[in-house]
């Protein structure tokens, strides 16, 4: 079971058939499941990229990657984690943001000279992808014209799907959602997850074919295999699937599609919308309801949410650590070391130095057969961002340690800092019998200080301890750069965290590139290397984010000399690039740095959405007078920016 307290599912839909539907999920049935969730201290979190906005498919052409996206994020969170809303469309299929240059040439060839003047238009070739690759470029020059890129669209289509049998070029992006969402993660997730609805429109024979088509394909074949399947499919219990009761009536489709979002009433929609709202409120509630049943039930314990989130940021820092060999040895040796009379290593530098990568490598190589090691990413974590809660976390981990039990209640604990000293320090004690390392990473990040003497006083023999600092020389005086490395300095093991060479940088670069199935050509290598000399880990980070998207034919690279210039220069990029609002952009960062301890995805949206002015700016045709900013906005957003942010859980949401 899932230990964070978030419910996030996303909504699978054709795009224009089920508006209606959709409008009544965001207007009558979300808001009742949010206040039960909140009343439980659980988060609500709908993911649906298709309501709020005019088209389906976005000016980056990575629509699909932004959709499987959401889909993977939500499968690990609590039930339930997908609804999939099927009518009589199959729906629109996407034609490849990206295609494998040997694929591509074995297409290309089957295509008439006419599609294939065409598709080379629009595919430009990437030789910074491994392996080559073929792209789509964004289509931002026909924004507001919709009906001229179909065409364009419709025409590559037909090529591709004439020219191969491959599924990819066939499969609508509804049924490309509902496979990474029923079976990617099959084996990961509750089977329970999923919730279905088939609704099936009659009397349609005299119906306007234009409007008709929106709703009902002419050839239902496809469509009628996709719910066979979906009906069939043992990862939607028959308990979940929510079948329309009376077939809808054309009449009733037409008297739905002419009312506003603005006007939608549950007293005066059609019968089928609401028994839709009823029959997918009940269902929602049940599942929701069970869900946080089973939570309190398991009794997830905020350590054990603490050490899991600890864990994983450790497996992060210590993927790729290169070049830093000797400091990660040098640490490992005083912690083996039977002669070292000191108990205590520092390790300090310059903000972005790497103090923990190397520190996470260190924590990584010790033997946990041999020594019993605790340690903490400071600031990273509900329980480690301020001091006395961390060291209170410590203490309530060494009593599982003690009892040989993950899961029990915290501990009675003095609240007087005297004597909680004292009590921290005889919890200390009761691990004589075990060689113990403590790993403090990141002083600097405590939103209090302490002046660590629960550490310092006393320690017994059995126990190193290993801390890393922030400290730059040229802002000593500066107590937020200086003032733990201050405490700490009369220390024997200090050793100051130097800056990587060229080298060990770009082999870090090259290393980041190739998990991302990138690489660069040897003239963008030069000038990286030649700017990265003497740079910190994280100008190398803000670097890589950046050159990640650059294709071969870039030639003009230019890259800002500082970690500040970076982030503007990132920023700056994928709102050109990718055609994000600037004041999107802008207001995100200023309300997570306004915030104490950042906020979640819900508490983003729910601000920005009681910005008017703000809201004006997503407006469109069908919605005219948005209440909420369309989660299509945040998620194409976030897709792009999800590296820059470090996610945390408070009481227990993310």
């Amino acid at each position: 079971m899932s230990k964070t307290k978030t419910i996030k599912f996303f909504i699978s839909s054709t795009f224009k058939d089920f508006e209606q539907e959709r409008d009544i999920l965001h207007k009558f049935v979300f808001p009742e499941l949010k206040d039960l969730c909140h009343k439980e201290g659980f988060g609500f979190q709908p993911i649906d990229l298709r309501w709020g906005v005019m088209e389906e498919a976005g000016h980056d052409q990575q629509t699909m990657n932004i959709c499987l996206n959401e889909i993977k994020r939500s499968s690990y969170e609590p039930n339930p984690n997908l609804l999939l809303l099927v009518g009589q469309r199959y729906g629109w299929v996407p034609i490849p943001y990206d295609i494998e240059a040997k694929e591509f040439d074995e297409i290309i060839v089957n295509v008439s000279s006419e599609d294939e003047k065409l598709i080379r238009e629009w595919y430009i070739l990437d030789e910074n992808a491994v392996p080559h690759s073929y792209y789509l470029k964004d289509k931002y020059e026909y924004k507001g014209k919709r009906k001229e890129w179909t065409k364009i669209e419709d025409q590559i289509r037909a090529a591709f799907q004439k020219a191969t049998d491959l599924k990819r070029y066939h499969t609508s992006a509804t049924e490309q959602e509902m496979y990474e969402g029923l079976d990617a993660f099959s084996d990961k997730v509750d089977h329970k997850h999923t919730f279905s609805y088939f609704r099936t429109i009659e009397n349609y024979d005299k119906a306007d074919a234009e409007k008709r088509k929106d709703f009902i394909d002419d050839d239902l074949s496809k469509l009628n295999e996709l719910s066979k399947k979906l009906k069939g499919n043992s990862n939607i219990p028959k308990e979940n699937q929510i079948i329309s009761k009376k077939n809808v009536q054309w009449n009733d489709i037409e008297e739905a599609t002419q009312t506003k979002y603005e006007q939608l009433s549950l007293a005066n929609c059609p019968a089928y919308l609401k028994e839709f709202h009823d029959e997918v409120l009940r269902r929602f509630t049940e599942a929701i309801q069970t869900e946080i049943g089973n939570y309190k039930k398991e009794a997830v314990t905020e350590l054990e949410i603490e050490l899991d989130e600890q864990e994983k940021f450790l497996n992060t820092k210590s993927k790729i650590v290169i070049g830093r060999k000797v400091e990660v040895d040098r640490i490992t040796n005083f912690i083996k070391s039977e002669e070292e009379p000191s108990q205590y290593y520092l390790q300090y530098g310059k903000s972005g130095s790497g103090k923990t990568s190397v520190m996470a490598s260190a924590i990584s190589s010790i033997d946990k057969n041999k020594y019993e090691v605790i340690y903490r990413f400071i600031g990273t974590s509900a329980l480690s961002t301020y001091s006395i809660v961390l060291f209170e976390s410590i203490y309530w981990q060494i009593q599982t340690i003690l009892e040989n039990k993950d899961n029990i209640p915290k501990p009675q604990l003095e609240h007087d800092e005297y004597k909680f000293k004292q009590q921290f320090q005889d919890q200390l004690a009761k691990l004589k019998d075990k060689q113990v390392v403590i790993f403090l990473d990141a002083l600097d990040q405590f939103e209090d200080y302490n002046d660590l003497t629960i550490l310092l006083d006393g320690l017994q023999k059995n126990i190193k301890i290993v801390f890393s600092t922030l400290y730059d020389e040229e802002k000593k005086d500066n107590s937020d750069y200086s003032q733990y490395y201050n405490r700490l300095e009369y220390l024997k093991n200090k050793y100051l965290l130097e800056e990587l060479q060229a080298q060990s940088n770009l082999d870090i670069l090259n290393k980041w590139l190739e998990a991302n199935n990138r690489k660069l050509t040897n003239d963008q290598l030069a000038y990286i290397k030649n700017k990265t000399s003497n740079k910190t880990p994280l100008y190398l980070k803000l670097v890589f984010e950046i050159v990640k998207h650059w294709k071969h034919t870039k030639d003009d690279c230019f890259l800002e000399e500082t970690e500040e210039g970076l982030i503007k220069q990132f920023f700056s990029f994928i709102q050109k690039q990718y055609h994000h609002e600037k004041s999107l952009i802008r207001y995100t960062l200023g309300l997570i740095s306004a915030s104490k301890d950042g906020l979640s995805e819900e508490e983003l949206i729910d601000l920005f959405s009681r910005d008017t002015e703000f809201l004006e700016l997503f407006q469109n045709e069908r919605y005219q007078k948005l209440d909420r900013l369309p989660n299509a906005i945040w998620s194409r957003f976030y897709f792009y920016i999800q590296e820059f942010f470090t996610e945390k859980f408070i009481d227990g949401r993310c």
